[in-house]
């Protein structure tokens, strides 16, 4: 599914509207479209990654806790950039 999302993200801000140039405000949102996608991405896979390790070996359950702080810094990250660069909406 995310696959699907990111791939129509994709179509429609390069093939649609291809040719004309960007402000920076909207590449900015571009950006922040474009890693919304990928952190819940990043997020469901951890999720059900962890309950599968947790059902069949608790060893196994270091990974999934790996990826899930992995998104978790992600989505920090993203909400210390819109909040370092709200100044420029402005």
């Amino acid at each position: 599914m995310a696959v699907f999302d990111v791939s129509k993200f994709i179509l429609e801000e390069e093939v649609i509207r291809g040719g004309e140039l960007k402000s920076h405000t909207t590449e900015r949102r571009t950006l922040l479209k474009f890693l919304v996608i990928i952190s819940i991405a990043v997020s469901l896979e951890a999720l059900v990654f962890i309950f599968d390790a947790g059902k069949k070996d608790i060893t196994m359950l270091v990974y999934p806790t790996f990826l899930l702080i992995a998104a978790v810094m992600l989505i920090v990250s993203l909400g210390i950039y819109q909040k370092l660069s709200q100044d420029e909406d402005q």
